[in-house]
């Protein structure tokens, strides 16, 4: 049917549908047939507003069938299949928890022997494969490939719907192969796939679908089986899949992919790029297939050797990245679809380079590409007070949409007022785009064009006005730092560094240990103060810089760097105090309408210590804190580990010392949390939204409270430390690994007496925490030394190992403590703390 004649078909079911009253029976199969001509309409045009309204008339329709309906399972099927559409092209978890939910009420419904039966297990099957793919869970995987055998064996052979069933129970055994390597289950998904293809006509539409999975199994099979005849069949029905896709096919980045990859296993890679470009450029098809198409082309970029393209491609597909994530979407569905595309930014400045392309302009990829979860909400967060002044309407505007964004979805949605949670997910879709083109509209106005846009050079440079930002940077190519004064910004080659040598020690772990420390001095840390022209510090004026890490260096402690066993210290700590941050512009994101000078409110402080007996110094921490806090004229609330209480407090809190466990979450950091009698995870505290109260100090005295282990998700920098400063603190002390309890008091006392001593400013926290940690240093190398272990620092010795090397630790923060002081010298446990701030 023609586009034309779909639009009349849609125009007049809607008048027949709204001159139909709502309780006339009939009408919902009416409905159902107008969700299936809006869908259809989808599918064309892509246009998201359509796929909401296939949803939505969908609904109305499922909504006004009884349950003894004997066409229900059809609606339920139907709207399963939309929905499933929408996650696919979103990413919202929630759409796929539905569409799993109305397709197995739908598969449940229908009797065994009822001839669609098996096509509605079918599309059970193919969200339970989605469902696996997102969570990992292999239980949906094995449940989607028992249903999809039973369907194949029961539907007859002459079905004309049967090779959908052959293609998604081979789908299954695919993705089943990729986990397990059993052999037999790619040799059955392949014979699958061709069964699928004889029995589909050549000029029939969904033979490409059958010809793609053919050419990607078969490409899987020569990788393990070196067999040419293999590759050289997967190439040709690769190519006979794209040749019968048409132009606009939103799966056609996906089949040129596809070639593009069999391709580049034999050498071919002239058509291989070519492939992966046009998948690349393929505006119809998912973000993430574009992305994937760009990823390729940088794999192969040593091997082209065509840089100008190449940094072409490179910042299509960062430009593509960015954009990747909609602001409607949950902090998990965020963090899944990001984790997707890791590590694409670090390689910017050495594709730059290569093209000849100024250090801006890779200085301007790599920032559009990290950071991009923190973004998206401080986005819907910043101070909009120019825009107030100038034009209030707008602002109201926006201050409206981001208040409704803000909100948390509500996973109690038993009250009759309270939307369904696929409702507000729903809601949530189209407020944001409301929010698209609001920011378009601003951007039309003077002195707003860069509204919400990425920072200028005169930004960043100002944002290094009073301390330099040391942009670290390492990539297969090369590694060097990005130096941003206020006068310049400049390159400084770190020709000692390379990424072999960064993920090598980052696997292994110990990266406390002095031989560590050394070689961050001698690769990294020691060029790069020389070259801004820090000396060693001799009276109390502390000079400060801001260190932001990459790729696998977010985790090495450079504030810690260098040789602590030589006379007068050769370390950065005794040259700079130092702060990290993510990115230039959460830097600037979080100076905004800030007196960097100005004292704070701190009308109230919140403590939370743990009545664990294994942290006997956690009680005694509150205590002095609480102390101190009251000699300020702090009125302080002490809780209880209650994670409603604690939530409950922060909108009036200016200070939270928190004094307990952490718990990382390596799979999903979304879900790395403080431990109360619930988990505070880091997805609450980015819900969170306490911009306006601008709360000063978190304190995160536990475990690992800003540790990424997974390298999907080095990039986005998803921990506790971030996660309180996106929710509105200005400074947060955190730990990068393990902390020792009675360390944890004396850091904390003596951060709090210097910000009591010298007043509660910005500068003060910075320098409180230097100055804790320095103290903690110079007691812990004159306790080495009067026991006669300096060798060990001079050597490097296995005695000075961190907590990575112990195994049964006691008194850690999420542990408890070693037994033998003696043995405990060597612990460097003043390490792993950190300030984040402004």
């Amino acid at each position: 049917m023609e586009e034309d004649d779909i639009d009349k078909a849609i125009q007049y079911m809607r008048e027949v549908v709204d001159a139909i009253p709502e309780d006339r029976p009939g009408r919902n199969y009416l409905l159902h047939s107008l969700a299936i001509e809006v869908f259809q309409k989808y599918l064309r045009t892509r246009e998201i507003d359509e796929l909401d309204e296939a949803i939505q008339i969908a609904q109305e329709a499922v909504d006004a069938t009884p349950k003894d309906d004997l066409f229900r399972p059809a609606l339920l099927n139907n709207l399963g299949i939309y929905f499933n559409d929408r996650h696919e092209r979103i990413g919202a978890m929630g759409d796929l928890e539905k569409a799993t939910q109305l397709s197995r009420e739908a598969v449940e419904a229908t009797p065994k022997d009822h001839p669609d039966r098996a096509l509605w297990s079918s599309n059970l099957g193919n969200t339970l494969i989605n469902k696996y793919q997102r969570t990992d869970v292999i239980s949906d995987l094995d449940e989607a490939i028992n249903i999809m055998r039973e369907s194949v064996n029961t539907i007859p052979k002459d079905h004309p719907e049967r090779t959908r069933l052959l293609h998604t129970l081979g789908s299954g055994l695919s993705q089943k192969n990729f986990r397990t390597e059993e052999i037999g289950d790619l040799k059955e998904a392949i014979q699958l796939a061709r069964e699928a293809i004889t029995a589909t006509p050549k000029d029939h539409p969904e033979r490409a679908i059958h010809l793609t999975a053919f050419g990607y199994r078969l490409g899987r099979k020569f990788v393990k089986t070196k067999v040419i005849d293999h590759i050289k069949e997967a190439i040709q029905v690769a190519r006979e899949a794209v040749e019968a896709t048409p132009k606009d096919d939103s799966a056609r980045a996906y089949r040129l992919n596809t070639l593009g990859h069999n391709l580049s296993m034999i050498g071919d890679l002239e058509e291989a790029v070519s492939c992966h470009q046009m998948a690349l450029l393929q505006s119809s098809s998912h973000s993430l297939t574009r992305i994937e198409g760009g990823s390729k082309i940088l794999h192969l970029a040593v091997k082209i050797q065509d840089w100008r393209q190449v940094y072409n491609d490179l910042s299509t597909t960062i430009h593509i990245t960015s954009k990747l994530i909609a602001r409607s979407l949950e902090t998990s569905d965020k963090q899944y679809m990001l984790g997707e595309v890791a590590e694409l930014a670090s390689r910017a400045v050495a594709v730059a380079f290569n093209a000849a392309k100024g250090l801006l302009d890779a200085l301007a990829l790599l920032e559009a590409g990290r950071g991009i979860l923190a973004t998206s909400l401080q986005d819907i967060r910043i101070d909009v007070s120019d825009l107030r002044n100038k034009h209030p309407s707008l602002a109201e505007q926006f201050v409206c949409l981001r208040g409704k964004l803000s909100k948390p979805i509500s996973r109690n949605t038993s009250s009759t007022y309270q939307p369904s949670r696929q409702g507000q997910v729903s809601q949530r879709h189209k407020i944001d785009r409301r929010l698209d083109a609001l920011i378009l509209k601003i951007r039309e106005h003077s002195a707003f064009e860069n509204f919400l846009s990425a920072p200028s050079e005169a930004d960043m440079r100002a944002s290094a006005r009073l301390e330099p930002i040391i942009y670290i940077n390492g990539s297969i190519y090369w590694c060097d730092a990005i130096l941003i004064e206020e006068n310049q910004i400049r390159l400084l080659p770190l020709p000692s560094l390379n990424i072999t040598d960064i993920a090598q020690k980052a696997n292994k772990g110990s990266l406390g240990h002095p031989r560590i420390l050394e070689w961050l001095s001698d690769t990294l840390t020691r060029p790069v103060l020389d070259a801004l022209g820090f000396v060693p510090v001799s009276g109390d004026d502390w000079p400060h810089v801001w260190w932001i890490p990459t790729g696998p260096l977010i985790n090495f402690p450079l504030h810690a760097a260098g040789y602590h066993n030589r006379a007068g210290f050769e370390t950065v700590l005794d040259r700079v105090m130092s702060s990290y941050s993510s990115s230039i512009k959460a830097i600037i994101y979080r100076r905004r309408g800030l007196n960097p000078d100005a004292r704070p409110d701190l009308t109230g402080a919140v403590l939370v210590a743990t009545q664990d007996t294994s942290l006997a110094f956690a009680t005694s921490e509150d205590e002095v804190v609480s102390s101190i806090c009251k000699s300020m004229k702090i009125n302080t609330v002490e809780l209880e580990q209650r994670k409603e209480e604690v939530i409950r407090h922060q909108p009036n809190c200016k200070l939270f010392h928190f004094a307990g466990h952490g718990h990382t979450n390596n799979a999903d950091p979304s879900q790395s949390h403080l431990v109360l009698d619930e988990p505070l995870t880091v997805a609450t505290l980015l819900d969170m939204s306490l911009h306006e109260s601008l709360p000063f100090l978190a304190y995160l005295s536990a475990c690992v409270t800003s540790q990424i282990r997974d390298g999907k998700f080095i990039d986005e920098s998803i921990h506790l430390v971030n996660a309180c400063q996106l929710a509105g603190f200005r400074h947060v002390i955190g730990t990068m690994w393990k902390v020792r309890d009675e360390i944890c008091l004396d850091i904390a006392r003596i951060t709090y007496e210097t910000m009591r001593d010298m007043g509660m400013t910005d500068k003060s926290v910075c320098l409180g925490l230097h100055f804790a940690v320095r103290r903690l240093r110079d007691s812990w190398v004159k306790n080495l030394r009067e026991k006669n272990l300096e060798n060990c620092l001079n050597e490097g010795g296995d005695q000075i190992a961190m907590e990575d090397d112990l195994r049964d630790c006691k008194l850690k923060r999420d542990a408890v403590l070693v037994e033998d002081d003696h043995n405990n010298l060597g612990l460097a446990h003043w390490i792993p703390y950190i300030h984040v701030g402004v």
